[in-house]
């Protein structure tokens, strides 16, 4: 009986092996999925765009959008110049579209007037070829066959997916705050933004770099 009871753990150990070596040949015997996979072909997209700079900035939330040192007092006296139906300056208006929003959110400035939320703002500048209004490149050259640039445009104004909370008393928003907090940042963002410097710094980077690749080629030898 003793022997038995001796040989059974061995007996197991050798059970439990032969079962391993065999599920490992066959997962060796059995080829990858990868190689059945046939490339599928999912869309097609023509690239109409020429970005020459990229400005990347910290945007605070809603300060930034807001005068320096607004309290609650100054915040209380526009609404109620608003309420009363006084006239406002567009700088008063466009205060009262962030103090709007912010009570929309659950969150008044009145009752958090410190919190905020810091998010990362990328803005793309260049050439959007699919622009009707744009010059075809041919006529970029004038009559002494000299490259003439165009003025650049803003392309895309985009937001971090995240906003920077770690050392903040960030303001608390759920995931559909948070869509429309986005939307209202990226759409009101221009009126803090240096967009004429940006665009400035994008025709002068499209003037160089197009300078240098057409360097000594003029219109009528370029294929488009």
């Amino acid at each position: 009986m003793k022997r038995i009871l001796l040989a059974l753990p061995m007996a197991i150990v050798v059970i439990l092996l032969a079962i391993t070596l065999v599920l490992l040949r066959f997962r060796l015997d059995t080829p990858p999925s990868i190689d059945n996979s046939t490339p599928q072909f999912l869309s097609e997209r023509e690239l109409s765009l020429l970005v020459t700079t990229e400005y990347t900035v910290k945007i605070v939330f809603p300060h930034d959008f807001l005068p320096a040192g607004t309290t609650p007092s100054v915040y209380r006296t526009l609404t109620r110049k608003a309420a009363s139906g006084e006239p406002l300056t567009p700088e008063e208006t466009a205060n009262m579209e962030v103090y709007d929003f912010l009570d929309r959110m659950g969150h008044p400035f009145y009752l958090f007037p410190y919190d905020f939320i810091v998010v990362d703002l990328t803005v793309r500048a260049g050439y959007d070829f699919s622009d009707p209004t744009l010059p075809p490149p041919a006529a970029w050259w004038n009559e002494d066959g000299l490259l003439e640039v165009p003025p650049t445009a803003i392309l895309s104004i985009t937001m971090g997916d995240t906003p920077h909370t770690e050392d903040y008393p960030a303001i608390r928003l759920s995931a559909s705050q948070w869509k429309e907090t986005s939307a209202f940042i990226i759409s009101h963002a221009p009126s803090i933004l240096p967009v004429e410097d940006i665009l400035e710094h994008a025709t002068r980077s499209a003037r160089r770099a197009l300078g240098a690749l057409f360097s000594g080629r003029r219109a009528s030898s370029m294929l488009y």
